[in-house]
């Protein structure tokens, strides 16, 4: 039966002995590659913690000129909103890249030390940020925040083999709550106020299982 301690960090609570504590900074790294004459047209944007494809040939007013100045990005990379902080407390502030691209400068791209290592990281940040962490890190007018200070983030740290089980789990767990929210978004014949009820109840399950199994007090 697994022992849990206090993990001597806030946001995060108990945790399993066999953890440790770590920062953002040990295994990520800020990366800023321009797209310097348009070498990539694969236009990516941070939708509600998730990274989606957009048509970079949109009339949509909000899209730039040039796309020159946007940041070339990898598969496993992790990308961070931190603008706005003072406003938005709403959103998700993490995601996760599956493909490479180009997304704007304006958020922070990290590159994991290891890749193996990037669902975890990306899982542990989420959690971070379901504790609305990231707010009163800001500073300035618009509460920005810069990877500078950010790296110093206390996160979770398992031995492998727990990082694999957790990432595995909450990968298949997850996939399957999004498959029942989009079930339950084409039904016509429910309610929709009940409709609205069920998805709050997945997505409140799904950020409750997300925090509770990346900092290890649910076993797996």
């Amino acid at each position: 039966m697994r022992t849990l301690i206090d993990s001597g960090v806030q946001w995060i609570g108990e945790m399993p002995s066999t953890w440790s504590i770590t920062r953002a900074g040990q295994h990520l790294t800020q990366v800023k590659c321009k797209n310097v004459g348009m070498q990539e047209t694969n236009l990516l944007s941070l939708s509600y913690g998730n990274i989606k494809r957009r048509d970079i040939n949109s009339s949509d007013g909000l899209l730039p000129e040039s796309f020159e100045g946007y940041n070339i990005i990898e598969a496993d990379d992790i990308v961070l909103r931190f603008t706005d902080l003072q406003n938005d407390h709403t959103s998700f502030r993490v995601g996760r890249a599956t493909e490479r691209g180009i997304i704007t400068s304006a958020y922070t791209t990290v590159r994991p030390v290891d890749p193996s290592d990037s669902q975890f990281l990306y899982y542990a940040l989420h959690a971070y940020d379901l504790r609305k962490g990231f707010y009163g890190m800001g500073s300035g007018v618009r509460q920005g925040l810069k990877w500078q200070e950010a790296k110093y983030i206390q996160l979770p740290w398992p031995p492998a083999e727990d990082r694999a089980r957790v990432v595995a789990f909450l990968d298949e767990k997850c996939q399957a709550i999004d498959q029942a929210l989009f079930a339950a978004s084409g039904k016509v014949d429910v309610v929709i106020q009940t409709k609205n009820s069920i998805a709050d109840d997945l997505k409140a399950f799904k950020q409750s299982l997300i925090f509770e199994v990346a900092t290890g007090k649910l076993e797996v």
